[in-house]
């Protein structure tokens, strides 16, 4: 017994086809994450509906290289069209109005300097008999009645002067206020004028950038309302990958990373950019830029 107790332990048996032998290193460990995807140009745009119409006409297919004012399509819109005119009508309207204003507030200040020159020369004539009959009357000539009736007609006299001065002054500001009045009148219908004009020139939808047509949804004699996508234009130069990563593979993922794109006909090296933070039917969108 005494000799059984000083045995050691007996190691434990497994077969030599379970077990994987190796030599414990420090390093680092890589994860690798792997998914499909798609190459898709980095800048694209969409080209949507300025406002609703019919389509008139198509000059762009897809496949077309297109410039940033390149026409793609043009758009009916009558009464778009009705509202720029009618637009265009109110403002010669305004315009005529403010001619015909200004000519009749010309005569009616000029009616108005008239009279205002007409009492004060009443009133210089007036005061000129008041100084005279005041001589004579001081020599014994006339009496002191006709002075004070000469006085007081000239007194009258200067308060009529004073009046019309003071009326010519309300005139001549009411004059301006009315024109200022219709010339804002005229501005609004302008700024209304020119936006009937961009939205008329609108309806010839351009592309806004350089690049590829991709597609355009739309066929000659569909209406379209406004917001409606008409077109999309990418820039073929530059291009991303777009994966499909699973949910639960995509935890781990963080801008910065490096990646490579098996493009199948060789590897591209890439880096993460974007992470999608929703995952959709299970997968999470991860945007990779390519080096190169």
């Amino acid at each position: 017994a005494w000799g059984i107790f000083q045995l050691e332990p007996a190691p434990y048996l497994v077969e030599r086809s379970t077990v994987w032998l190796g030599k414990v290193e420090r390093g680092s460990m890589v994860i690798e994450v792997r998914g499909p995807g798609i190459l898709v140009p980095k800048q694209s745009r969409w080209v949507a509906a300025p406002t609703s119409g019919r389509v008139e006409q198509v000059f762009t297919l897809p496949g077309t290289h297109v410039s940033e004012d390149s026409i793609l399509m043009l758009l009916g819109n009558p009464e778009l069209e009705c509202e720029a005119l009618d637009a265009e009508l109110r403002l010669q309207q305004a315009v005529a109005e403010l001619e015909d204003l200004e000519v009749e507030l010309l005569r009616r200040s000029l009616e108005d300097e008239s009279l205002a020159a007409t009492t004060e020369a009443d009133y210089l004539q007036r005061m000129l008999q008041a100084d005279l009959n005041s001589a004579l009357a001081r020599e014994g000539l006339i009496s002191e009645l006709s002075h004070r009736l000469s006085r007081l007609g000239a007194e009258e006299a200067e308060k009529r002067h004073q009046i019309e001065q003071k009326r010519l002054r309300i005139t001549s500001e009411s004059v301006v206020a009315k024109v200022r009045a219709k010339e804002s009148e005229i501005a609004r219908l302008k700024g209304l004028h020119e936006l009937r004009l961009r939205q008329v020139e609108m309806l010839k939808v351009r592309a806004g950038i350089t690049g590829v047509l991709q597609h355009t949804p739309v066929e000659v004699g569909q209406q379209v309302q406004a917001g409606w996508i008409l077109g999309k234009v990418s820039v073929p130069g530059e291009l991303k990958a777009e994966l499909k990563i699973p949910e639960t593979q995509a935890k781990d993922l963080v801008p910065g990373l490096p990646a490579a794109i098996d493009t199948r006909n060789g590897i591209i090296a890439g880096q993460v950019v974007r992470v999608d933070p929703a995952a959709q039917q299970g997968t999470v969108q991860v945007d990779v830029s390519l080096d190169g």
